[in-house]
């Protein structure tokens, strides 16, 4: 038998009893006529349909208009939760560049997403991607490891002579001293254009050879051809000193990010010739950090294995990066400040309207001193990755593609 307050019938399923009325809901308000809102002292209960079809009265109509409103509502907030989804996923995209190579979205999230101090975390030159001839984006940057001047010079010819945007940096034995020679004092020359780098390791060259070769130093006294890099004016003494090339059209990235920087806060006294570690910039800018380790103070006059050649090659095309992303910025500014002078001109760092905060021919100072790097390792997993778009440049006419499995590399 049947209790007259159960709510639950066998053939009816759930029914409710006429006393039990719904809680009313403050936003039905507006629902509500002139003779509804006069009995709301003692509302009758509204009662949804059974289940033999009954038609629903006004306020049972208006309730489920009501659900209807709500349910809207909550709509629009599940679709505010997407939103909100959809910016954490916008804060994963690499950040923009001028440049037709960019970062791979896909590859940018996952070193994002990946654990600190891993080979996935890092950021690095194989990061990106350019169009392809079909005009997708697959091209990967390509790296020519170059051991002597006929090499260097073939590569040099073929792919960098038209550039007006190089990455520049120089890597030498820690310990060298002047009387050591300039195999040892400039060990590895490393120049970057957004598609390619060339890595020209100059204490391997033969001994008949010409350590400046002509097109090198030709790029590099260029005053038409900009190349960028942190700290540059110090490896340009080096140039000039041991192989005697005399650098022009060189920029320091310290004095374009500060200026970059200081004028979009108006914090214009902050602008200075206080150099700014390569890392530092990477960090802020490309939003990843640069694998460093301790192979940066490694043997460089020895031939290179895999982790020498992925931090050379990454070093010099941060460079190219990280000048065109800020001369792009600055381009955005209002009022725009000029880009800084060459650093070898030693002139002031102008403000937009040309306001002058500095005398001319003052020094660089020196980066201060970074903190001790952990002794990080890249796996031979990804050093197999990324040994696919290494060449090793042989003489003659042809090339080697590196095999990521050998630790070392050498000329066939």
């Amino acid at each position: 038998m049947e209790r007259k307050d159960q709510t639950w019938n066998s053939g009816r399923g759930i029914t409710f009893a006429g006393l039990v009325g719904y809680p009313q809901l403050p936003s039905l308000a507006r629902y509500h006529s002139d003779s509804a809102v006069s009995t709301a002292s003692n509302p009758e209960p509204v009662l949804p349909p059974d289940a033999t079809g009954t038609t629903l009265d006004s306020q049972g109509q208006e309730f489920v208009d009501a659900q209807e409103g709500l349910e809207e509502q909550l709509q629009v907030i599940f679709e505010d939760e997407n939103v909100e989804s959809k910016d954490e996923d916008a804060s994963l995209k690499p950040p923009y560049t001028p440049l037709s190579f960019t970062m791979s979205e896909d590859l940018f999230k996952e070193a994002k997403k990946a654990a600190e101090d891993t080979p996935e975390s890092y950021w690095t030159y194989n990061l990106y991607r350019g169009p392809d001839k079909d005009g997708k984006m697959n091209e990967k940057v390509m790296v020519h490891y170059c051991k002597s001047a006929d090499s260097t010079e073939r590569v040099l010819k073929k792919y960098f002579m038209d550039e007006k945007l190089l990455g520049l940096d120089l890597e030498w034995e820690i310990t060298a001293k002047e009387r050591d020679g300039p195999r040892q004092n400039v060990s590895v020359i490393q120049i970057a254009s957004e598609k390619r780098v060339g890595i020209f390791h100059i204490s391997l060259y033969p001994g008949k050879d010409e350590l400046a070769s002509p097109l090198l130093k030709q790029i590099i006294e260029n005053a038409e051809v900009v190349k960028a890099g942190v700290w540059i004016m110090g490896d340009c003494t080096r140039l000039k000193k041991f192989l005697g090339i005399e650098a022009r059209g060189i920029y320091e990235l310290s004095h374009l990010y500060k200026l970059v920087k200081y004028s979009a806060s108006g914090e214009h006294k902050l602008v200075n010739r206080t150099l700014v570690p390569l890392a530092f910039l990477v960090k802020e800018i490309l939003q990843l950090p640069m694998f460093k380790g301790s192979v940066r103070t490694s043997a460089w006059s020895k031939p290179l294995n895999m982790d020498q050649i992925l931090y050379s090659a990454s070093d010099a095309y941060a460079g190219v990066q990280l000048f065109a992303m800020l001369d792009h910025q600055r381009k955005q500014l209002n009022p725009t400040p000029p880009l800084p002078y060459a650093a070898e001109l030693k002139l002031p760092i102008r403000l937009a309207a040309d306001v002058i905060l500095e005398e001319a021919g003052l020094q660089d100072e020196p980066l201060p001193d970074e903190p001790a790097a952990p002794d990080a390792a890249l796996s031979a997993d990804y050093l197999s990755i990324v040994g696919d778009n290494i060449n090793v440049e042989i003489e003659g006419d042809g090339s080697t593609t590196l095999s990521g499995e050998d630790a070392t590399l050498t000329t066939p």
